[in-house]
C-alpha cells in the first residue's frame, strides 16, 4: 500500500497544483479582462471624444456655411430692393428735373462747358419742349432743336461736348442716390438728398 498512499498524494500535489494554476489563470484572466475593460473603456472615451469634436467642428462648418449662405441671400435681397427703390426714384427725379429744374440745369451746364472750354461758341441742342428753359442765353450761344432730351452743350466745331440730361445728372450722383435709399432702407443714418445736389 505504499504505493498507493503515494499514488494518492502526488495525485493530492497534483491536485492542488492544478488548482493553484487554476486560481492563478483566473486571477491572470481577471487581470487580463479588467486591463481589457479599461483600455476598451478608454479607446470608447477617446472614439466618442473624437466623434464629438468632429461632430462639433462638423456643425461649426455647416454653421458658417449656413450663416455664409444667409448672408448672401440678404445682401441678394438687399440689393433687389434698392434696385427696385432706385428705379421708382430715378424716375421721380427725372420728372422732377424735367419740370422744375431745366433752366438751373442748362446754365449749370453752360457754366461747366465754359470752365471746361472758355473761347468756345456754344452751341445747345435740345427739344422744342424745352424752349422755355432756353430763353436767351447770350450770344455766344447758338441753340439747335432736335429730339434730344436735355441739353447738349457742345463746341461749335463738335469736338467738345457736354450731356445735360436728366439720365446724365441722375448717372453722375448715382452712388449717392444708391446710399441715401441704402441708408432710408435698411438704417445707416438718415439723409436725405437735396435737389440741389443734383444740378
Amino acid at each position: 500500500m505504499p504505493l498507493e498512499s503515494i499514488k494518492k498524494r502526488i495525485l493530492a500535489e497534483a491536485e492542488a497544483k492544478a488548482e493553484e494554476i487554476k486560481k492563478q489563470g483566473a486571477d491572470e484572466a481577471k487581470r487580463i479582462t479588467a486591463e481589457a475593460e479599461t483600455r476598451a473603456k478608454q479607446i470608447e472615451r477617446e472614439a466618442q471624444d473624437e466623434a464629438n469634436s468632429e461632430t462639433r467642428r462638423l456643425v461649426k462648418e455647416n454653421d458658417a456655411g449656413l450663416e455664409i449662405e444667409s448672408n448672401a441671400i440678404l445682401l441678394d435681397a438687399k440689393g433687389s430692393a434698392i434696385e427696385k427703390a432706385m428705379q421708382a426714384v430715378n424716375k421721380e427725379i427725372r420728372e422732377l428735373l424735367a419740370e422744375k429744374h431745366l433752366k438751373q440745369m442748362l446754365t449749370s451746364g453752360i457754366e461747366q462747358f465754359r470752365s471746361l472750354s472758355p473761347n468756345e461758341e456754344i452751341v445747345v441742342r435740345t427739344s422744342k419742349e424745352n424752349s422755355k428753359a432756353v430763353g436767351s442765353l447770350g450770344s455766344d450761344v447758338a441753340v439747335e432743336y432736335d429730339k434730344t432730351e436735355g441739353f447738349v452743350i457742345a463746341s461749335k466745331d463738335g469736338k467738345t461736348r457736354l450731356e445735360v440730361t436728366p439720365d446724365s445728372m441722375i448717372e453722375s450722383n448715382a452712388d449717392e442716390i444708391r446710399k441715401v435709399i441704402s441708408d432710408m432702407l435698411f438704417g445707416g443714418g438718415k439723409r436725405e438728398l437735396v435737389e440741389e445736389e443734383m444740378l
